[in-house]
């Protein structure tokens, strides 16, 4: 590795001397120069950084506290070596910093460099933890992140596809050969201290929302064909990377946050606003690209609730059946997704409530799904369409693997007293 040979009294000039390379669009000479000299000095000033206590003095309320004799010492101390020895990692730290935050971080930076190389931003970023928060700029990461969706990065998009290999989590050695998904999901505290699902989620809703002002003439109205083809939107690049981070939370019980489901919901909703606007036809034996997007955000949320069942996690499937509900809500009010996938859902919820597996989780999960059954969301309503998807789909649902002889199983009564004979449905209908 290369040592930045510059004493610390030419730092002002070498940080202009990058700014003007920013300036002149020396973008790969500049990159060079970090991935050379700077990279791995970064990466090391945030790993030895302060860990961040959440009642700690804050930036601001440091400068009102009176300096130590000792402090000024150190300081005095530091100040020497960074003048004395430039290869000391006092001086090679402040190099670090000024990097850091002034050149990676800059505006016009961000733009011309992400897609050029992408891997060095990943690098840098798997540091950016939620106990070095302190130590890195706010919003480089969803800056860097923004740049690659908006360009459909090829790497981001071959990261995603090798995901598919593994829907129930991902091996280790698996982010560390896919460097960008790693830098954000090895660790979880980088994907929720840097809210990474915002760029995702926000940029695909805005191209929903784009694609809605192209009408007919937009290629999402086209029949679904193959999923290949699917990997042209950024909205799809969204969807699947929902499916791995949400997959990665649950198997691995991850505490720290809800990471915002709510943008399937987002997402969902924007395409049916747009069908609201543009009525697409023969919607129960055509499925548009619209409607495949809505099919698989459907499917990772039920693959989601079949990891939370075998994990038996104790928490964040309430976040995935409150979702369920919403889209089933969101999708039943809509005379343009078409009934025969209405009923399909809601049938899938039935047979997830009645095929989860047995575990010390399983009633609760079980209960939650009932009541979404029962009501899907807040904005349901006595004489929805709801009900009727749900009579339907009660009556085309297979009861006879959940009963005994003549006697139902368990949990198959439960859902008749919960959910179907307050439904006003028949319990007996066969």
């Amino acid at each position: 590795m290369s040592r930045i040979l510059h004493p610390f009294q030419k730092k002002q000039e070498l940080i202009k001397f990058y700014n003007q390379q920013i300036e002149n669009n020396e973008t790969s000479f500049l990159l060079d120069l970090i991935e050379r000299y700077h990279k791995n000095d970064i990466i090391e000033y945030i790993s030895k950084s302060k860990n961040f206590i959440s009642n700690s003095t804050l930036p601001w309320q440091s400068s009102h506290t009176t300096i130590s004799n000792k402090q000024k010492l150190i300081i005095w101390k530091n100040k020497t070596i960074r003048f004395v020895f430039p290869l000391s990692w006092q001086n090679r730290k402040s190099y670090a910093i000024s990097v850091l935050h002034g050149i990676l971080n800059n505006p016009a930076f961000i733009p011309q460099s992400s897609n050029l190389r992408p891997y060095l931003f990943a690098d840098i970023i798997s540091a950016f933890t939620k106990l070095k928060r302190r130590s890195f700029p706010d919003n480089l990461c969803n800056a860097f992140l923004s740049e690659i969706i908006n360009h459909k990065s090829f790497w981001l998009k071959k990261e995603l596809k090798q995901s598919e290999s593994f829907d129930s989590g991902q091996p280790d050695y698996f982010f560390d050969e896919n460097k960008i998904l790693g830098a954000l999901l090895k660790d979880l505290s980088v994907a929720e201290v840097n809210q990474v699902w915002q760029p995702f989620g926000n940029i695909a809703v805005d191209e929903i929302e784009e694609e809605r002002e192209n009408g007919f003439q937009s290629k999402l109205f086209q029949e679904f064909r193959e999923e290949q083809f699917l990997w042209d939107y950024k909205s799809f690049i969204a969807i699947k990377f929902f499916k791995v981070l949400i997959a990665e939370v649950i198997t691995r019980k991850y505490k720290g946050s809800h990471f915002w489901l709510y943008y399937y919901r987002r997402i969902t909703e924007a395409i049916l606003k747009t069908f609201d606007k543009y009525h697409p036809t023969d919607v129960d034996t055509t499925t548009t690209n619209y409607h495949q997007f809505i099919e698989i955000m459907i499917d990772n949320l039920f693959l989601w609730l079949d990891i939370s069942n075998e994990t038996e996690d104790d928490g964040f499937y309430h976040s995935v059946v409150d979702c369920i509900g919403i889209l089933t809500h969101s999708i039943c009010k809509s005379q343009y997704f078409g009934e025969k996938r209405q009923k399909n859902c809601v049938e899938r919820i039935l047979t997830t409530y009645c095929n989860l597996q047995d575990n010390p989780q399983t009633e609760n999960i079980r209960t939650q799904l009932g009541i979404k059954l029962l009501k899907p969301s807040m904005l349901t309503n006595n004489g929805d369409n709801y009900y009727h998807i749900l009579e339907e789909a009660w009556i085309r649902f297979d009861k006879i693997p959940h009963r005994h002889g003549n006697v139902d199983l368990q949990y198959f009564t439960k859902l008749k007293d919960t959910v179907i004979i307050p439904s006003g449905l028949d319990p007996d209908q066969y």
